[in-house]
């Protein structure tokens, strides 16, 4: 590619049409994986936890062109939470501008395929920027931008439109660095927008290591002409300044973290590291391999998770074939990415110096996911890949390097072997295998979850045949792995002895790294078709039909009084798989069975597709005073390790759920239907009852008797320090009768509300972050509103401020005076939050 003959048209060998031809391999790659849900045929499926954001893109584009408002607060999710800090793109003016010209599906789509493809090209002219020629940031783009961790989450919109920062980061520092001061119009509004473009986190990574090349690239340039003070200055100063620009978010932000479950930062032993297993070494030569329940496995944790690191095969030979390259003034750049390699790993490895140190700084300790330094890893790896592209030479002519391809061949000739004996004797092996696992289960003492001998002895089974499959020839990822190896054996074979021109050697080396970057995903999004989202599941159905409200049903007004805001509860205690299981004769590990009752359950984020408000799910951001709640209303310890290691027998788990003084929780949290496979005790009837695939596993709903409306007057008080609120709040029979307040001040408790059963509400707005009701009452009431007391809430009394209490440990309330007066909460706007957070700094300062 790089040395083509001269030709007549100067046009093919300028870097316009080289630049073409890398879009045009970039975008075919995309499009062969994501054609079909840019063509409206498929949606990027819920096991790739994308299936939700296709309702983000609908109630943005419902918010800011029906209702004329940016959110920054959705009541339908989350029981009220700021939509700025969920981190999904709410407020990127890409996502809004081009939803005022297309469809919210294909908007969605159309935005990952171009995101996708530009990351591809970000990473190729930053190696170009490196003086890598154009096969060898060719191989590097394609490797990268079809590696595993991109391709596990480009359908997250959210994630997609930052993936290009990374590589665009390190492109505008090098830039800089070089004296070429002009990319600081590009590197300030890529700062600005990507902090609320997306998932912001994505950019305190990104950030960190490109800071990191940038002290790299100072300390190389002491002494030359590039050596300046005021290039890594400007850097940080643009930095600083995007910080500022958007000052109001972000201390929004901190102010809401501060309650949160990330407040103080997270312990070490709840952070995510990669496990130091041979799991992500094996996925590196073998991406699709996958075994049910592998994770069991000793030092193996064979599951869709761990291909995060995969990143060609062929690139993976390059990467190793870079360390031996012997051009001093090249191996500098390449010494760098190889240490960045190798620290981004150790940040994601437990107890490393590096992981330690990350999870004490300020800011950064807020932070956890080995699966985000992923990113890192896999974009040094290809920039080495490329090194390794241009100077292969080096490689072939070392000693060494027959040695290495003697090894390739007896290592894939032993696969081989291998593989087929595995194939010849499975049976046999299977039979070992199980007779040594039922007779390991039988001697484990304090087994958890004690379930019967014939229901162990079929998840052996079904193990030990998804293991054996795994390495079967029976296996079609099994047999393009194979043929993938033996190409790039032969190939390396071919350029070690010189048995092809180099030229063509690098042309086949860019075909075979687009094959096993880009083909080996085939059908790794499933075949979800665009009816999953159009079609609702039967549960979803029958809750519309009976209950007419939904989440995107805003606003609320005294035109539409019915619509009184509920909420569902989905309740699958966290061993629920092996008792349905069991009970049912099913099989719930099996896939396409698991979907089909997640999107029943409305469990997943499904319930977000369908327009409900669920009480709590997957937001890591959530307050902690919500997940305190969200566990102790199911009657169940935390979600760790150890609670897993409960052996509290099942039957108590729904019976604790089933109690009264359970239901009057949920009703407290306008539940109003709980969705769950299990049949509740006290004489409880389900309202409607459906089944999983004809199967006899059923889904239940129940109807909660004890539901409490949105908004609604307390009948008692019960006073209580804050420090103390959680305690009472558990003890508290009846929510209906008696709302819990925490002080404000000394004298709080000697406040008199007094019911009368002449007080009316009468609602005459409800939307986004705010509520407006007309009380009319005989003496004083509080009034209690049910959505989060978050920080900024105020509340306004006939256009006055009034003292805003937190009302049973969640929600909110304020004392209405007699008479008729209008009640207003609102959320402040991203500004005044800002504002309110910055004041309270300065009086926290000098206090």
């Amino acid at each position: 590619m790089d040395s083509l003959p001269p030709e007549k048209n100067k046009f093919f060998h300028s870097k316009y049409f080289y630049f073409g031809l890398v879009i045009l391999t970039l975008a075919a790659g995309a499009w062969f994986l994501f054609g079909p849900m840019v063509l409206g045929e498929l949606i990027f499926p819920q096991k790739s936890a994308a299936q939700y954001h296709y309702m983000y893109f609908n109630v943005m584009k419902y918010f800011v062109y029906d209702l004329h408002m940016l959110p920054n607060w959705w009541p339908a999710y989350h029981s009220g939470y700021p939509i700025h800090l969920t981190l999904d793109g709410f407020m990127n003016p890409i996502f809004i501008v081009t939803l005022k010209f297309l469809p919210a599906f294909l908007a969605n789509n159309l935005l990952v395929f171009v995101f996708f493809v530009i990351n591809g090209l970000s990473l190729y002219a930053f190696t170009r920027a490196l003086k890598l020629s154009r096969s060898a940031s060719l191989v590097s783009a394609i490797s990268y931008a079809f590696s595993g961790v991109i391709i596990t989450y480009a359908p997250i919109t959210g994630i997609t439109t930052l993936m290009p920062f990374l590589p665009l980061s390190f492109l505008c520092s090098l830039k800089i660095m070089q004296g070429n001061l002009k990319w600081l119009w590009l590197w300030l509004p890529l700062l600005t927008y990507s902090w609320f473009g997306g998932w912001s986190e994505m950019i305190i990574y990104a950030l960190v290591a490109a800071g990191i090349f940038t002290a790299y690239l100072f300390i190389k340039n002491r002494g030359t002409e590039h050596s300046s003070y005021s290039r890594p200055v400007l850097l940080l100063t643009s930095v600083i300044a995007s910080v500022l620009i958007l000052l109001p978010w972000f201390l929004s932000i901190l102010g809401f973290i501060a309650t949160s479950s990330r407040t103080g930062g997270i312990p070490l032993k709840f952070s995510g590291f990669m496990p130091t297993t041979l799991s992500h070494l094996a996925h590196m030569l073998y991406p699709r391999l996958t075994i049910f329940y592998g994770e069991l496995l000793p030092f193996f944790s064979f599951s869709n998770n761990d291909h995060f690191l995969y990143f060609g095969v062929l690139p993976l030979f390059l990467a190793f074939a870079s360390f031996f390259i012997k051009d001093k003034k090249s191996k500098e750049h390449l010494i760098f990415f190889l240490s960045l390699a190798v620290g981004a790993l150790l940040m994601t490895v437990k107890n490393s110096p590096l992981f330690w140190l990350f999870h004490h700084l300020p800011v950064l300790r807020w932070f956890n996911g080995y699966w985000k330094w992923s990113f890192v890893i896999v974009f040094s790896l290809a920039i080495l890949a490329g090194y390794g592209m241009d100077y292969i030479r080096d490689f072939f002519q070392r000693r060494f390097s027959k040695y290495a391809v003697i090894g390739l061949w007896t290592l894939l000739l032993v696969a081989i072997l291998g593989i087929g004996a595995i194939t010849i004797f499975e049976k046999q092996i299977q039979t070992s295998i199980i007779s040594y696992g039922v007779a390991h289960y039988q001697n484990t003492p304090n087994r958890v979850f004690s379930r019967s001998d014939s229901y162990y002895q079929g998840v052996i089974e079904k193990m030990s045949g998804s293991l054996l499959n795994a390495f079967s020839f029976k296996n079609g990822w099994v047999q393009f792995t194979i043929i993938l190896w033996l190409i790039v054996v032969i190939h390396i074979t071919l350029g070690k002895y010189e048995l092809i021109s180099q030229q063509k050697w690098k042309l086949l080396s860019v075909a075979i790294t687009f094959l096993g970057s880009v083909f080996v995903w085939n059908g790794f999004y499933g075949n979800t078709p665009a009816s999953y989202l159009t079609t609702e599941p039967a549960t979803a159905q029958y809750l519309h039909s009976v209950n007419p409200y939904q989440s995107n049903s805003l606003p609320l007004t005294p035109e539409k009084p019915a619509l009184q805001p509920y909420r569902i509860f989905v309740y699958t205690p966290d061993q629920f798989i092996a008792e349905l299981s069991e009970a049912y004769k099913i099989d719930l590990a099996n896939t396409e069975f698991r979907d089909a009752f997640t999107r029943e359950m409305l469990d997943s984020n499904t319930h977000v597709a369908f327009n409900f408000d669920t009480f709590y799910n997957h937001q890591a951001l959530a307050s902690q005073r919500l997940l305190e709640v969200y566990y102790f209303s199911k009657r169940q310890a935390r979600f760790t390790k150890e609670s897993y290691m409960d052996t509290t027998p099942f039957e108590e788990y729904v019976q604790a759920f089933s109690e009264k003084k359970n239901s009057q929780l949920l009703g407290m949290l306008n539940i109003k239907y709980i969705l769950t496979p299990l049949t509740l005790k006290n004489e409880r009837k389900p309202i409607f009852t459906t089944h999983i695939n004809n199967s006899t596993l059923p889904v239940y709903i129940y109807e909660n008797p004890y539901f409490l409306p949105r908004w609604y007057f307390a009948k008692n008080i019960q006073w209580t320090e804050t420090e103390n609120a959680f305690e009472v709040f558990k003890t508290i029979d009846d929510f209906n009768r008696t709302t819990l307040l925490e002080k404000l001040t000394l004298n709080d408790a000697a406040l008199v509300s007094k019911a009368d059963p002449r007080d009316t509400l009468e609602l005459q707005l409800y939307t986004a972050g705010t509520l407006r009701i007309k009380t009319n009452t005989q003496n004083h009431r509080f009034l209690v509103f049910s959505e989060n007391r978050q920080p900024y809430w105020k509340v306004m009394i006939n256009g006055k401020p009034a003292p805003l209490y937190t009302a049973n440990y969640l929600f909110q309330a304020v004392l209405v005076p007699p008479g008729e007066n209008i009640v207003e909460f609102r959320f402040p706007s991203l500004w005044e939050q800002g504002l309110l957070s910055l004041q309270s700094r300065i009086q926290s300062f000098f206090q």
